[in-house]
C-alpha cells in the first residue's frame, strides 16, 4: 500500500490549531440560523439569506447501472423537488450510504453534489457508489449533514462468479485515460465459461446515462481451462471524446449480436492537453521535473489552477488575513491569521524553481486518485503513462466536500531501496503521484503539506513523525535502523543547521512575536543535526532520525541539513536547460544598422533566452561571401542567460546587403538589411556674375575653403541689422512654442514619445 503520509493534525503547531478553532467557531454561527426564523416575524426578525437543501426536498432517486456485478460502482441521482438548490458549506458531509455495515468502517462514502448534468435536473448526484460483493438489492440513503439518512434509491448486485468471465480496469474504481489511448483490462474465466473453447467477449462503450453504444473492441480471453488472467490493452474502434463512460462486456459472435453481461466498469476520458500553469515559465524540452496539476471536486479548472499557483508559493511565504486573502508585506501581527510556506517558498526548492515545469489539465477527475501513479520498483503502476513529458509528478488537488476530512498521501519513487548517496542517471529516475486533500473553505492551509508530499514523491524522504499502529519505516537518509548506520549516512553533518530556519524565524518575529520561553534559539535547536531516536511511525529507539523536527515531521518550513542535502543532490540531476531549437529563443542585432558602405565591417551580438544553450554546431552569422562564427558566455548580471557575440563580417559588392543568422537545423534568417549610404554631399562652386563689381576677397583668402562666398555688395551695417531681426524672430518663436507646451501640460495632451523599435530576432 502507498505510504499514508500526512502528519496528525495536532502536530501542525499552536498557530494552526488556533486558526482551525476560529474557523470552526465562525462556521457554527451562520449554520445555527440556517433554515429557521426567530420570533413571530415582527420587527427586528430577518429571514435567513439562503435556504439550504433539506432531505425533504429530494424525490425518489435513480441509479445507473441499475444492475451491476459485485465490485463495481454506480451513480445515483435524486431530483430536487423544492426551491432549495444549495448545500450548506458548513453543514456536511453530503454522502450516499448503502445498507452494508462495512462501508462506514473501511471506505470513503461517495460524495454528493448538486448537478445539472443528470437526466433530471437539478438533482443531487452521488457518483461512484460502491456495490461491494454482497448480492441482493442495495438500498441507498442520502446523508445530509446531521439530518437523518433517508433511503431514496436502490440497485441490484449480482454475484460476479455466476458470469462466464469477470474482470476490472486498471486504475481504481473509475480509472482515467486519454482520447485514443487504450484501456488496460484484466480478465479471467469463471466456472460458467471455464472450458468453453468458443467463448468470445466484446467490449461495448456507452456514455454515462445513455443507451447508445459509442465504441466497441474485441476482448482477449484466457485459454479454455486456464486459471491465469489475461491482461491487455483494449483498443476501441472509435475514439471517444473526453467524458464519463461505462465499459460493458458482451458474450457473442459480434458486438451487434451478443448477450450483455452486468459488468459495467466505469472510466473517464480526459483531455490530454497540458496547459501552462505559470505563463512563460516552462521549457518543455529542458531537463526538468514536470509537475502536472489536476483537480477533483472543483467548479472550474481556472479556480483549480489559481489555487495550485497559490499553493506553490512562487513569490515566497504567503501571509493570510481573516478572510483568507493574502496580505502585503506591511501587514501587522494582529491582522495575520496564518503564514503558509509552499514548496517554492522553502529552501532549497525555492532556489531551484527553474528545474521545474508547471502544467495543469482542464478536466475535473471523478476519481481523485485516478492518476495516482507509483514508481515503486516492485509494486508500482504506470497510471501516468500517457503523459507527454518525462519525470512527471501528477498532483491531484481534491477539493473535498463539506464535513469530509481525507488524508493527503504520496507514492514511492524509483529510488526506493537505494540506501546511499549514489544516484542513477537522470533517465533512470521516475517519480510518483501526490494526492492532496483540501478543505473546501481553507485549502491554502495545505501549502506546507504539498512541500511534505513532494519530499516523498520526488526526494524519497520518509515520514519522521510518530503514529500509533504503524510499523516503523526505514530509508535513506532520514530514518536509519541504528545510530551506527546513521553516522555512516550523515555523520559529517552532525551539528549543522539548515539556514532555511533563519527565514522561518524572521517571519515568526515579524508577524507572530511568539517563540516560547527559550526564544528563537529553540527553533534552531530543533533543526540542529544530531542522532534523535524514535519517530518514523514506530516511536521506538530502533530508528534514528537526524533532527528533532523538520518538514517531514510536523511540517515546519525547514528540511534540515540531512534532508536538504538529499533534495539538492536529486535536483542536481536536472540542469533546467535545453538546447536551442526555436529561432525565437535567439535575439541578435547588428551595427551599423540600416546604412553602410562597401568594405565596412559589421558586428552582431545578442542573447539566448534564459535556460537555453547553443547547439553543438554553434551559431553563425553571414554577409554575402563573409561568414562568421559566434561565441556565448554568461550575460552580465543574468547567470541563467547566455550572451552571444559574433565575429565581424565584411560587406562586399555594391549592396544592399542581408545579414543572416543561423544554427543547426534552423536555416538562415535575416537579421538586418543594410542599404548603401549616400556619398557625402559636395558644396557646389559659386561664381560671381560679371557685373563689373569689385572683387572684395581679402588678400591671402583666395584659396581659403572656409571663406564666405558671396557678391560682396552687402555692407557690414546690413549684416548686423539682419542678424538682429533674426534674433527677434527666433525669440518670438520660442516664446510661442513655450506657451503651447504649457497649455499642453495643463490639459494633459502631451504627445507621446514614440517607442524604440524592438530588437530583431533570428
Amino acid at each position: 500500500m502507498p505510504p499514508d503520509v500526512s502528519p496528525p493534525p495536532a502536530r501542525h503547531g499552536f498557530r494552526r490549531g488556533l486558526v482551525g478553532l476560529v474557523v470552526l467557531l465562525a462556521a457554527l454561527v451562520p449554520s445555527a440560523a440556517v433554515g429557521a426564523q426567530t420570533g413571530d416575524g415582527g420587527e427586528g426578525d430577518e429571514p435567513p439569506d439562503t435556504t439550504y437543501l433539506q432531505a425533504s426536498d429530494l424525490g425518489e432517486g435513480t441509479c445507473d447501472p441499475s444492475t451491476v456485478a459485485g465490485g463495481n460502482v454506480v451513480d445515483c441521482w435524486f431530483p430536487i423537488l423544492g426551491g432549495a438548490v444549495e448545500l450548506d458549506p458548513f453543514g456536511g458531509p453530503y454522502v450516499a450510504d448503502t445498507d452494508v455495515p462495512f462501508d462506514n468502517e473501511n471506505d470513503e462514502l461517495a460524495q454528493c453534489r448538486i448537478s445539472n448534468d443528470t437526466p433530471v435536473a437539478p438533482a443531487l448526484l452521488c457518483r461512484d457508489i460502491q456495490s461491494y460483493y454482497q448480492p441482493g438489492v442495495r438500498q441507498v440513503s442520502v446523508v445530509l449533514g446531521f439530518q437523518d439518512p433517508v433511503p431514496l434509491a436502490s440497485f441490484e448486485v449480482v454475484p460476479s462468479e455466476d458470469l462466464p468471465v469477470d474482470g476490472y480496469l486498471r486504475g481504481g474504481y473509475e480509472p482515467v485515460t486519454y482520447p485514443g489511448h487504450p484501456l488496460n483490462l484484466t480478465l479471467w474465466r469463471n466456472p460458467d465459461g471455464f472450458d468453453d473453447p468458443d467463448l468470445t467477449i466484446w467490449g461495448l462503450v456507452r456514455a454515462r446515462y445513455s443507451d447508445e453504444v459509442m465504441a466497441t473492441a474485441p476482448v482477449e480471453v484466457p485459454d479454455p481451462g486456464s486459471y491465469a488472467a489475461a491482461e491487455g490493452d483494449l483498443t476501441l474502434d472509435t475514439e471517444v471524446p473526453p467524458g464519463r463512460y461505462l465499459l460493458s462486456l458482451c458474450r457473442g459472435a459480434s458486438p451487434r449480436d451478443c448477450e450483455e453481461l452486468p459488468l459495467g466498469m466505469a472510466f473517464q476520458v480526459v483531455d490530454a492537453i497540458h496547459h501552462e500553469l505559470v505563463p512563460g515559465h516552462n521549457r518543455p524540452d529542458a531537463e526538468r521535473v514536470n509537475m502536472v496539476f489536476v483537480g477533483s471536486g472543483w467548479d472550474s479548472s481556472s479556480d483549480m489552477a489559481a489555487m495550485a499557483t497559490e499553493l506553490l508559493g512562487l513569490d515566497g511565504p504567503v501571509v493570510y488575513g481573516e478572510d483568507w486573502k493574502p496580505l502585503g508585506e506591511d501587514a501587522i501581527p494582529s491582522e495575520v491569521w496564518s503564514i503558509e510556506f509552499g514548496p517554492f517558498a522553502t529552501e532549497p526548492i525555492a532556489s531551484a524553481v527553474n528545474r521545474f515545469n508547471f502544467w495543469y489539465l482542464e478536466d475535473d477527475l471523478v476519481n481523485p486518485r485516478g492518476l495516482f501513479h507509483d514508481s515503486d520498483p516492485e509494486f508500482g503502476n504506470d497510471l501516468a503513462e500517457g503523459m507527454p513529458y518525462p519525470h512527471t509528478v501528477v498532483v491531484s488537488l481534491h477539493r473535498q466536500g463539506s464535513g469530509v476530512y481525507g488524508r493527503s498521501e504520496a507514492n514511492w519513487t524509483s529510488l526506493k531501496g537505494i540506501d546511499g548517496p549514489e544516484l542513477p542517471p537522470v533517465e533512470d529516475v521516475s517519480f510518483s503521484g501526490i494526492y492532496l486533500a483540501l478543505d473546501p473553505i481553507t485549502p491554502q492551509l495545505e501549502a506546507d503539506t504539498l512541500t511534505h508530499e513532494m519530499g516523498h514523491a520526488i526526494f524519497e524522504l520518509r515520514d519522521e513523525y510518530y503514529e500509533a499502529d504503524r510499523a516503523v519505516t526505514y530509508g535513506y537518509p532520514n530514518c536509519a535502523p541504528s545510530e551506527e548506520v546513521a553516522m555512516e549516512w550523515w555523520g559529517d553533518l552532525v551539528g549543522e543547521v539548515d539556514p532555511a530556519v533563519d527565514t522561518w524565524i524572521d517571519y515568526q518575529r515579524r508577524y507572530y512575536e511568539y517563540f516560547g520561553e527559550e526564544g528563537p534559539a529553540s527553533l534552531v535547536d530543533m533543526v540542529t543535526v544530531r542522532p534523535t531516536s524514535g519517530g518514523c511511525y514506530d516511536g521506538s529507539d530502533d530508528v534514528i532520525r537526524p533532527t528533532e523536527d523538520s518538514i517531514m515531521n510536523s511540517q515546519i518550513p525547514v528540511f534540515g541539513a540531512v534532508n536538504r542535502r538529499r533534495v539538492e543532490s536529486i535536483l542536481g540531476l536536472f540542469s533546467g536547460r535545453e538546447t536551442l531549437t526555436d529561432p525565437s529563443d535567439l535575439s541578435l542585432r547588428c551595427q551599423p544598422a540600416a546604412l553602410a558602405r562597401p568594405g565596412e565591417k559589421v558586428s552582431c551580438w545578442g542573447t539566448l533566452t534564459a535556460f537555453v544553450d547553443p547547439p553543438e554546431d554553434g551559431i553563425s552569422v553571414a554577409a554575402p561571401g563573409s561568414p562568421a562564427t559566434c561565441t556565448t558566455s554568461p550575460a552580465t548580471g543574468e547567470p541563467d542567460v547566455l550572451a552571444v557575440i559574433c565575429e565581424p563580417v565584411t560587406l562586399s559588392g555594391p549592396g544592399p546587403w542581408s545579414i543572416t543568422g543561423s544554427f543547426a537545423g534552423s536555416g538562415a534568417r535575416v537579421i538586418e538589411i543594410l542599404r548603401p549610404a549616400p556619398a557625402p554631399a559636395q558644396t557646389p562652386a559659386t561664381s560671381s556674375p560679371t557685373t563689373g563689381a569689385p572683387d572684395t576677397t581679402a588678400p591671402g583668402q583666395e584659396d581659403n575653403p572656409n571663406r564666405a562666398v558671396g557678391t560682396g555688395q552687402f555692407s557690414a551695417g546690413w549684416v548686423i541689422a539682419g542678424g538682429l531681426v533674426a534674433l527677434i524672430v527666433i525669440g518670438a518663436g520660442g516664446l510661442w512654442l513655450r506657451s503651447v507646451a504649457r497649455r499642453d501640460d495643463e490639459d494633459g495632451s502631451v504627445p507621446p514619445v514614440p517607442p524604440l523599435p524592438p530588437s530583431p530576432r533570428v
